[in-house]
């Protein structure tokens, strides 16, 4: 009993809190910041690991070496005739 009439008091002294929208305003902040304490339960995005039944994709081998080409450092170019080769064909419109 004693903290209801010490929240009542509370609630009533300030002159903020006389205003029924700012009251309004602190209860939803009050609640709204007890309710983010509360664990949400976790949504399975995916099928239970523990289930033996569960199709999964075959395993399948690739080297990791696979995709790789020797690169070797070359020596410097012209620069402005490796701009043109690059540079798209047709001009700056």
């Amino acid at each position: 009993m004693h903290i209801l009439a010490g929240m009542s008091v509370f609630l009533r002294s300030p002159a903020l809190f006389n205003l029924p929208l700012a009251r309004a305003g602190f209860i939803l902040l009050l609640a709204g910041s007890i309710a983010g304490c509360t664990v949400a339960n976790p949504v399975p995005l995916a099928a239970d690991p523990s289930d033996p039944d569960v199709p999964v994709r075959a395993a399948s081998y690739r080297p990791v070496l696979s995709g790789y080409t020797a690169e070797r450092p070359v020596g410097p170019k012209p620069w402005r005739e490796q701009n043109e080769r690059v540079a798209p064909k047709g001009g700056a419109r």
